[in-house]
Formats: structure tokens, C-alpha cells, sequence
């Protein structure tokens, strides 16, 4: 009987480790303290772009840019990490079996 309970509260605790990773990943995938200050920045006369050219040239390009490589990043990381686990898995097959 204890050690049922000990294995639900494990496993309790184990979803609730999971749910507080997952959630502290995305916020800080998603955390962009310079997004604020990037259009007085752009506007400012280091740089000197319009209001005009900053919200219908440079914005739009910025997210569909962001698309692209979020997609590439996708296809790269997949391809990366699935050589390293298939090579990771051989070499413990062979050192284990």
C-alpha cells in the first residue's frame, strides 16, 4: 500500500517537473528584451529610417525572414540530432551487447 502511494506521488511530482520545464522553456524561447527599443533605435540617426519605410519594408520582411529560418533551423536540428542519436545508440549497442 505505501509503496503504491509513494509510486503515484512520484509520478505526480514527475508530471508537474515536466509541465514547470516545458513552460520555463518556452518563456524564455519567446523572451525578447530588445524587441521595445528596436524602433526608436531604427528610427533614431544612427540609422535614420522613416516610420513609413521602418512599418511597411522593413517589418514585413522581418517576420517572413523569421519563418524561413525557423523552418531551416527545423529541418537542420532534426537532421543533427537524429545522425547523433542513431550514432549515440550504435555505440551503446556495441558496448553493451
Amino acid at each position: 500500500m505505501v509503496k503504491v502511494r509513494i509510486h503515484a506521488f512520484i509520478t505526480i511530482m514527475h508530471w508537474k517537473l515536466i509541465i514547470v520545464l516545458v513552460s520555463a522553456f518556452g518563456i524564455i524561447k519567446e523572451f525578447r528584451p530588445a524587441t521595445p527599443f528596436l524602433t526608436p533605435y531604427l528610427i533614431s540617426p544612427p540609422k535614420n529610417f522613416t516610420n513609413v519605410q521602418l512599418y511597411s519594408e522593413i517589418y514585413p520582411f522581418w517576420t517572413y525572414s523569421y519563418l524561413v529560418a525557423l523552418v531551416m533551423i527545423d529541418k537542420y536540428t532534426v537532421k543533427v540530432y537524429s545522425t547523433r542519436v542513431s550514432v549515440t545508440t550504435k555505440l551503446l549497442l556495441i558496448l553493451f551487447t
